[in-house]
């Protein structure tokens, strides 16, 4: 089982998005298939967060919690293996 944790700091900025989405495939790379990918402080609404998650993780579900004025915020994707 491989957990993928990052405190992101928000993912309004779009290099952050292309930087999470290369992380992401170097551990699939160098450790295999990543089951769970945890993402803290997104600082993103959830329209937001539906459209980077199909940029960030291809496949599987995605549970999140709400943040207030544009801070905090946590999401975690789960590989659909499980």
């Amino acid at each position: 089982m491989i957990f993928f944790s990052w405190n992101v700091r928000g993912l309004t900025d779009p290099s952050c998005k292309y930087t999470i989405q290369d992380e992401i495939t170097d551990v699939n790379l160098q450790f295999g298939s990543v089951d769970f990918v945890c993402l803290e402080e997104v600082k993103i609404t959830y329209f937001l967060l539906q459209c980077t998650y199909k940029f960030l993780w291809q496949s599987g579900s995605f549970f999140h919690t709400n943040h207030v004025n544009g801070s905090g915020g946590v999401v975690t994707f789960i590989s659909p293996k499980w």
